[in-house]
């Protein structure tokens, strides 16, 4: 009796992976039949686990920018605009953010779902292919420039007489321009210039001496020294891994809105300008003033997801 199964080739090896994405699942199905060694079964089963990853990545990848990008036309902003603000606040360490119509009448009780996503949003931004490229070129533009090599003393020597010549070229040129009662005067300069440029020459001129030369020498000496301070306090504040940097602007976060006093009292003064009733709290940072402005339970749940982000950062380093 013939089998309802056909006998399989044993040199062939038949493998089948099926992907079925419906309603935003992965659902990974993978049948094989082997006939070979069990090295060609790990080959099989990595190529499983890379796919299944793929489509996770993919599907996760997208959701974040669809919500994103449903928060942001929510919010009245364009992406161009949220990417820079993002920049912005991490390279700064600074608070800045849109000032739109439509995050002003959104519903208090809203603010805090909508921070979270925006943060969500702020850790997808800042590991893309896009803001380490422009981060890695902010970073070399704040590189300190090495200093410039002094000239030897033949080179400083032959760029003095070479500008001597052309000035007084120029003021010969210049001469002729004028009446002959007038040219006199600039005879005497001509003069000066050409005692000038014969002093050049003279071994005993102290501006081409051996010890104005190793004063230069000296001087370019410490600037090279100061230049590698500059240079290792540079690697310092920007790290080739962005990392550090988006940590020190989280922890900046946390710092400032740590102590933020919600029940403080506020007045209008004689111009309509809501002011607060201590002065302590009117001098306060104006990232200070926003988180005031906020409310708490907005502000705690930007702080909630900036300290989870910032753990999961050191833990990763």
């Amino acid at each position: 009796m013939n089998s309802m199964i056909d006998r399989p080739n044993k040199n062939k090896i038949e493998d089948w992976v099926h992907l079925d994405l419906s309603n935003g699942r992965p659902y990974i199905f993978l049948d094989f039949i082997i006939h070979k060694r069990k090295e060609v079964i790990m080959k099989h089963i990595i190529l499983l686990f890379l796919t299944m990853s793929a489509a996770i990545s993919f599907l996760a990848y997208r959701t974040i920018d669809d919500t994103a990008n449903g928060i942001l036309n929510q919010l009245g902003i364009n992406t161009i605009d949220a990417k820079e603000y993002i920049w912005s606040n991490v390279i700064r360490a600074s608070f800045s953010h849109p000032n739109t119509n439509e995050m002003k009448a959104l519903a208090a009780d809203d603010r805090p779902a909508v921070v979270r996503q925006l943060v969500v949003y702020a850790q997808h931004y800042v590991t893309s292919k896009e803001f380490n490229k422009k981060y890695q070129e902010y970073r070399l533009g704040m590189k300190p420039a090495p200093p410039e090599r002094p000239k030897s003393m033949d080179e400083l020597r032959q760029g003095q007489k070479t500008q001597l010549q052309h000035s007084i070229k120029e003021m010969e040129k210049t001469k002729k321009t004028f009446a002959d009662d007038q040219q006199k005067q600039f005879d005497d300069y001509i003069h000066q210039m050409q005692e000038q440029l014969a002093s050049v020459d003279d071994p005993k001129n102290p501006m081409f001496s051996k010890e104005m030369e190793e004063f230069y020498k000296q001087s370019y000496d410490a600037q090279i020294k100061e230049h590698e301070t500059k240079v290792s306090e540079w690697q310092n504040e920007w790290p080739e891994n962005p990392v550090p940097v988006i940590i020190r602007s989280l922890q900046n976060i946390l710092d400032i809105s740590r102590d933020i006093d919600y029940r403080a009292e506020v007045f209008k003064d004689v111009h309509g300008k809501l002011l607060f009733s201590k002065t302590v709290y009117e001098n306060k940072p104006a990232e200070w003033k926003l988180c005031y402005r906020a409310g708490k339970e907005t502000v705690e749940a930007a702080r909630a997801a900036a300290s989870q982000w910032l753990d999961e950062l050191k833990r990763a380093q």
